[in-house]
């Protein structure tokens, strides 16, 4: 009995080593080995640095942790050294290098990811509507990001959750584990969801009308989850129908129509709050009558606020050398991009540099502005200057009819080289009190400041210096024109030093958002004895 059980533990022992080795497919290698990695040699300290693509993966050296990629080993023998590096999501890689005395290998490894493969079949369930009443384009998402759709797709191995969303379809939801180098096979089934609105709104809750081109619109918007019809109905506040709008057989989910502020004979309405109604109706694809979605909004109408194009390439919003009081209404923005050539401030030679701004400011609030800039002045044969500034600008004061306006403006800066850059902006905390008169289309500003600054922006000494400014322009609907200059005041030294001007013509191009500046200008550190003049381009959009 004891021979029969003995060999029929070995005869099944037997079986299963020849199923292991003949039938069940071998594990993958747990290593891709590089057998010609990309290397560097240069002459210095013995070491080996390690690059990989991706970045921020596990590097090992002769079985030893050593951090994550990119790194630099230094402490390291000459001679014949393993390198293995490790990212979740990409196989390991192995290869080998050697190294001499006072000589550096830079090593640069690329990982290939741990891949699968999946057939999906999307299918429209029983009784769907046809595709000639509703499309079906649907969306692949693989945890939670959106990846082209191909067959079969290739995703990441391992459990992963796939989700198909389409537009008038109920959104699906499936997980699978996807084994590594193999495929796997998907069927979903999509149902037509129930006709709803999801969001509905404006661009811009409170506009003036009278701003020129689309300065004076706001965008009516809505998002639907299903095809529909849209009808918009602007009421007073006797609930009085001012103004109506639709669209017929929208086919996506965000939509938007634009609308002026007039009503519907196209005369301006007066100022004040009016209700916006949206009334979205479904596409019947069967004999069932029209589902109905409602929403409302509230638009404030406000001829007091105004859109004028300024430069913000300081950190605060007004002329090239002055800030202003004036502000974006709420929800409007305007994105700047220039470059100054000739020789701007601080450069000492001609046509060497050109310091380029990239600067926007934004209205969130009723009165509130807030602002930001990034400088970069790429020096030839120097290290680069660079500034970055960000501010916030209240206004305080404004006077009917817009005679008179008052702000008070702060923002901080900081500087990598210098106390001041080309565009005006001042390293450390600077709070401004910008006050403006307008006489007609023509605007006189005068701007003092106090500047706490110091080195890289980091105020230094207790007493602020200070910044006169002041500026004049003439604004009209399509451009603008306007000289401002400012000069530093020392109290430490009581003298007037870094004194800058500059003329500046704008240009807005209506109906468009599209905005061209144009600047020239002058400075000087010893009084205009010896002036610099320089010359500038911008490009932006004001909405």
């Amino acid at each position: 009995m004891k021979k029969f059980v003995l060999s029929f533990i070995f005869c099944i022992t037997g079986l299963v080593l020849f199923a292991q080795n003949t039938l069940i497919p071998s594990p993958p290698s747990p290593f891709d080995i590089d057998e010609h990695p990309k290397i560097d040699k240069i002459k210095g300290t013995t070491g080996i640095r390690v690059e990989t693509i991706p970045n921020q993966a596990e590097v090992y050296i002769d079985g030893k942790y050593r951090g994550l990629s990119p790194i630099t080993v230094t402490d390291i023998e000459p001679g014949r050294h393993s390198i293995e590096v490790n990212r979740d999501g990409f196989r390991r890689k192995r290869a080998d290098v050697g190294i001499r005395l006072d000589e550096r290998v830079s090593v640069s490894l690329k990982l290939n990811p741990i891949v699968g493969f999946l057939f999906i079949d999307i299918l429209r369930a029983k009784g769907s509507p046809p595709e000639s009443m509703l499309q079906l384009d649907p969306e692949i998402i693989v945890d939670g990001v959106a990846i082209p759709y191909s067959s079969p797709m290739e995703v990441p191995a391992g459990y992963r959750n796939i989700e198909i969303e389409a537009f008038g379809w109920q959104r699906v939801k499936q997980g699978i584990f996807v084994p590594e180098n193999n495929f796997q096979w998907m069927t979903f089934e999509m149902h037509p969801v129930v006709f709803a609105l999801n969001n509905a709104g404006l661009s811009k809750p409170i506009f003036n009308p009278h701003n020129p081109g689309n300065l004076g619109k706001t965008s009516l918007k809505w998002t639907a989850n299903a095809p529909g019809n849209m009808v918009i109905t602007v009421s007073d506040k006797e609930d009085q129908a001012v103004y109506e709008t639709k669209m017929d057989d929208f086919k996506t989910a965000n939509n938007s129509l634009s609308w002026n502020g007039r009503d519907i004979n196209g005369n301006f309405l007066p100022d004040g709050s009016y209700k916006v109604t949206y009334t979205a109706s479904s596409i019947p694809w069967d004999n069932s009558a029209p589902i109905q979605s409602k929403m409302q909004a509230e638009v404030t109408l406000d001829s007091s606020l105004t859109s004028y194009p300024r430069t913000t390439s300081s950190g605060i919003s007004g002329f090239l050398f002055a800030p202003s009081p004036d502000i974006l209404p709420p929800g409007s923005f305007q994105l700047d991009v220039g470059v100054l050539a000739g020789q701007p401030f601080e450069n000492s030679k001609l046509w060497a540099d050109y310091p380029i701004s990239i600067n926007g400011r934004y209205s969130l609030l009723r009165n509130f502005e807030f602002a930001a800039a990034v400088n970069i002045d790429p020096m030839q044969g120097e290290p680069s200057n660079y500034g970055v500034s960000g501010g916030v600008k209240w206004q305080f004061i404004e006077s009917s009819g817009d005679f008179f306006s008052l702000a008070l403006a702060g923002n901080y800066a900081m500087l990598n080289n210098s106390y001041t850059d080309s565009y005006g902006m001042d390293a450390g905390v600077k709070l401004s009190l910008p006050l403006m008169f307008r006489i007609g289309k023509l605007f006189i500003d005068l701007s003092p400041s106090i500047l706490w600054t110091g080195p890289h922006g980091y105020p230094e000494e207790g007493v602020p210096k200070m910044i006169a400014a002041m500026g004049i322009a003439y604004q009209t609907d399509y451009f603008s024109v306007a000289l401002s200059a400012r000069t530093f005041f020392d109290y430490t030294d009581i003298q007037f030093s870094n004194t800058m001007a500059g003329l500046e013509l704008k240009i807005n191009p209506l109906p468009s958002n599209f905005l061209i500046s144009l600047y020239g200008g002058a400075w000087s550190n010893t009084n205009w004895k010896a002036p610099k003049y320089f010359g500038g381009l911008s490009l932006g959009v004001l909405y």
